[in-house]
């Protein structure tokens, strides 16, 4: 990062989710440019510890519904005594944290992931409503992991008559370090090893890849994660006679050692009435190695690949999915190609990178 962008006599305040190792880089990453950073966030037995910067770590209370109604005891206070220039609140903005911070008399910039706003029964609907609205009119600025996100703010914020305000599309948890400590290592697609990762329930779609791999020769299939639906892909690849593996949850280096031995990542998720893909974090990961990817159009999937035609199906169209494969079994430059260009667009979440766009956009909201 360069001087221009540092906020060294600048104070922040990070209200993070979570205070896990390695879920917090993007914050490590601007330490050194601003006067003084603290992250505040719920204490548990997955906290980071002393190692890493400034971490405050607060006694939770649990309203229901996890993160949303999530209270951090004495947090108002904290960031009181910390006197922040600006605080930065990694929550939705109907969150109950996210309602506590906007009404201090400080700048304040929420960083959300919802795409989807009008979901839930009528009362839910009625209640994200008027606290979205509140903390709209409030905020310095908004930072979203999703194109989606930004452009209802932006929306809603001129429909309440407001000012236009800095916006930022940027996920909140940047692809860990074990995913930028191994380089995707291609070897002949015979046969083409297809990487899924996530829970397996239907709205991520692995049923959608096990139906197209039903005619891929060759083809063998890897899916890291539990979920309810393992028994019935199983039961799927073998009605399809598709050499499935299911490795259940694998931690973090070794997905990324599987991944840079693996030909190619799906992510085949399904849009719900209540659910897109909000950011797609095993795609930033699979292309932080090099490994190459295609996608479903749901939510924020198609940006991550720049739109690529080559990297993007009609989600459910397993067809589509099966011409991708056979393409990439038996085209290895076009394989190669793929997933160097991708690796080019993951850069940008380098913490160098991502940092750097951080600084400069909170650099815009305190001006």
């Amino acid at each position: 990062m360069t001087h221009a962008a540092s906020l060294g006599d600048r104070r922040i305040a990070v209200v993070s989710s979570q205070l896990w190792p390695g879920y917090n880089e993007l914050w490590d990453a601007v330490e050194a440019e601003v006067g003084a950073l603290t992250v505040i966030g719920a204490h548990t037995d997955q906290d980071a510890g002393a190692a890493e910067p400034a971490r405050v770590a607060l006694r939770e209370v649990d309203l229901g519904r996890g993160l949303v109604w999530q209270h951090l005891v004495g947090l108002r206070r904290r960031l009181r005594s910390f006197r922040p220039d600006l605080v930065h609140v990694n929550r939705e903005l109907w969150t109950v944290v996210a309602q506590e911070v906007v009404g201090l008399d400080t700048a304040v910039v929420v960083h959300g992931a919802e795409n989807l706003w009008d979901h839930g029964n009528g009362l839910e609907q009625y209640l994200r409503r008027r606290l979205v609205d509140r903390a709209v009119r409030r905020i310095r600025g908004y930072a979203s992991w999703n194109h989606a996100g930004i452009d209802h703010v932006v929306r809603r914020r001129r429909e309440l008559g407001r000012d236009p305000l800095p916006t930022l599309v940027l996920p909140a948890v940047v692809p860990p370090a074990p995913f930028r400590e191994v380089a995707w290592e291609p070897r002949p697609a015979d046969p083409l090893e297809v990487l899924l990762v996530g829970r397996a329930v239907s709205a991520k779609g692995f049923q959608d890849v096990l139906e197209a791999a039903d005619g891929v020769d060759g083809l063998r299939v890897t899916l890291c994660g539990d979920g309810p639906l393992l028994d019935d892909l199983r039961a799927l690849a073998d009605r399809h006679q598709v050499s499935l593996v299911t490795a259940g949850q694998v931690d973090q280096p070794g997905l990324a050692r599987l991944m840079a031995r693996s030909h190619v990542l799906v992510q085949p998720s399904r849009t719900t009435h209540d659910w897109a893909e909000q950011f797609g974090r095993s795609v930033a990961e699979a292309m932080t190695v090099g490994l190459p990817v295609i996608v479903s159009d749901s939510g924020e999937l198609p940006h991550l690949v720049g739109a690529d035609p080559e990297a993007v199906f009609a989600e459910g169209d397993s067809e589509a999915i099966r011409s991708h494969l056979r393409r990439l079994a038996t085209d290895p430059d076009s394989l190669r190609a793929l997933g160097a260009r991708q690796r080019e667009r993951a850069r940008g979440w380098e913490p160098p990178v991502s940092g750097a766009a951080l600084l400069a956009f909170w650099g815009d909201v305190l001006r």
